[in-house]
């Protein structure tokens, strides 16, 4: 796996070797003069701003990388009938993408404490250690997470493409729910205004925003800068260690004959199905009454709602069968109508109270 996908490791590498040490020598050789300043900021700095996209990418990428032979018919059925348990396949592929994240930063570490040691006086090694450190352990926490992330995604689908889909969509699935309720509620309900609360939850269940609300940088350099908040980063290091452990759970017990499926685990085809036809009912429901202009009548949004509902729970099955011939899913697409239904009349009658 090492030699295969080199090229991963090699572009994460030369990205942080190009922003730290010898963005150094850059400093040095124009005349300027790395400071106690620039020790302190440019790492954490660094992580803050280009280091949490970064670990989100290419976390996605290795773990493409490393379980692609899971999505081809020959290459699953070859590797699991090496004889070897499924706990070792796992755990060469997991960790050997997880090293073409970690042993990058750990070279980028010992490369820039080794010009920062010749560069700075003596004076100030421990603090530009301390937030060398600091970038490393922040920085190896939130590509853990990533990574981890993407490889439980990996677990649960058996087509190529729908892993980077999957893996986007479940980051930001709370985040998405929530505006899509929200927006609903401000439909029915006259000075509605959400729930701070609510959004508050929303935001630790969608980890973009919430890694780069803890990666904020407090502090002055004479005090010592810190991030706002690495309880929170630490936190999602060990989410990742157990949906590591969780993806391991599933791999296990997945049927190599998937290769191919969009969803590969049969007890997570109908919560597909269901989520797409519920998101789409509102999603595109929402956003074909605005743009037709049909938001003064609720009944024409009801309806606009129900139509897109039953539309995703056809396309959803059809993802899932890979086939047009797909009438015979009306039963759950009548469900979820009756659902969405029965939730927008709630929203109308004010059963949940906002109004009175």
């Amino acid at each position: 796996n090492l030699m295969r996908f080199l090229l991963f490791c090699a572009l994460y590498g030369a990205m942080w070797l190009l922003a730290l040490p010898l963005s150094i020598f850059n400093v040095e050789y124009w005349g300027g003069k790395w400071n106690m300043d620039n020790a302190q900021r440019i790492p954490l700095s660094l992580l803050e701003s280009g280091g949490l996209m970064s670990a989100a990418v290419f976390g996605v990428l290795c773990a493409m990388a490393v379980f692609g032979y899971l999505y081809n018919h020959r290459s699953a059925c070859w590797t699991h009938a090496l004889p070897m348990r499924r706990e070792a396949l796992f755990t060469t592929q997991y960790l050997a993408g997880l090293s073409f994240l970690l042993l990058p930063q750990l070279i980028t570490a010992v490369l820039t404490a080794m010009v920062e040691l010749a560069f700075l006086p003596m004076e100030h090694w421990g603090a530009a250690m301390s937030a060398l450190l600091m970038w490393l352990l922040g920085q190896s926490g939130v590509c853990l997470f990533f990574f981890s992330f993407a490889a439980f995604c990996a677990m649960f689908t058996g087509h190529i493409l729908a892993l980077p889909a999957f893996y986007c969509i479940f980051n930001v699935l709370a985040d998405v729910i929530y505006t899509l309720l929200d927006g609903l509620f401000h439909e029915f309900f006259y000075g509605y205004a959400g729930s701070a609360g609510t959004a508050q939850i929303v935001e630790y269940l969608t980890p973009a925003y919430a890694l780069k609300d803890a990666l904020v940088l407090l502090g002055s350099n004479e005090e010592g800068q810190r991030f706002r908040s690495p309880g929170t980063v630490a936190v999602y290091a060990a989410v990742g260690v157990a949906l590591a452990l969780v993806s391991l759970y599933v791999y296990r017990r997945r049927h190599a004959e998937t290769a191919g499926d969009v969803v590969a685990i049969p007890l997570v085809r109908p919560l597909f199905k269901y989520g797409v036809s519920f998101c789409s009912g509102l999603c595109l429901g929402m956003f074909s009454a605005m743009f037709f202009g049909w938001t003064d009548g609720m009944a024409v949004l009801i309806a606009s709602i129900l139509v897109w509902t039953v539309i995703g729970c056809f396309a959803a099955e059809m993802l899932l069968k890979k086939s047009f011939r797909v009438l015979k899913a009306w039963k759950g697409a009548v469900v979820m109508a009756t659902v969405l239904l029965v939730l927008s009349l709630a929203c109308l009658a004010d059963v949940f109270g906002f109004v009175s």
